[in-house]
This record gives structure tokens, sequence and C-alpha cells, in this order.
């Protein structure tokens, strides 16, 4: 994940664009930070419910807010 200040635009694996505000861009990193953290959890223990975990809930509902939904 690569976010670009001036033009307020985070970069996924070098080709999904979004433009957002600074704010959301650090929040988009720590996220995708925690993520990677959760999906090690899971490949360590298969039985790792990341449906319900607290970090699925809250990329989701990031992405709602941020999409209009």
């Amino acid at each position: 994940m690569a976010i670009h200040h001036v033009s307020g635009i985070v970069e996924l694996d070098d080709w999904a664009q979004f433009r957002v505000c600074g704010r959301t861009a650090v929040l988009c990193m720590e996220l995708r930070r925690l993520f990677d953290e959760l999906l090690l959890a899971k490949a360590r223990d298969p039985r790792l419910n990341v449906v319900d975990h607290p970090v699925t809930a809250l990329i989701s509902r990031v992405l709602n807010r941020e999409g209009g939904g």
C-alpha cells in the first residue's frame, strides 16, 4: 500500500487507486497492518473466526462509511 499525500491517492498493490483525505489514508495503512496480522493469525489457526473479528468489523464499517453506504 502506498499513500501519495500530495495527490490524496491511496494505491493498493500497484493497481487499485482511491482518492481519500489524509486522515482516511493513515487509517487505511493501520487497517492494512491489522488485517495482515489477522490473516497471519488465521494461517496459524484455521479455526480462528475472522468473520466476527473486531478488525473485520472495523474494516467493514470504514468501507461502508467512506463508500457512502
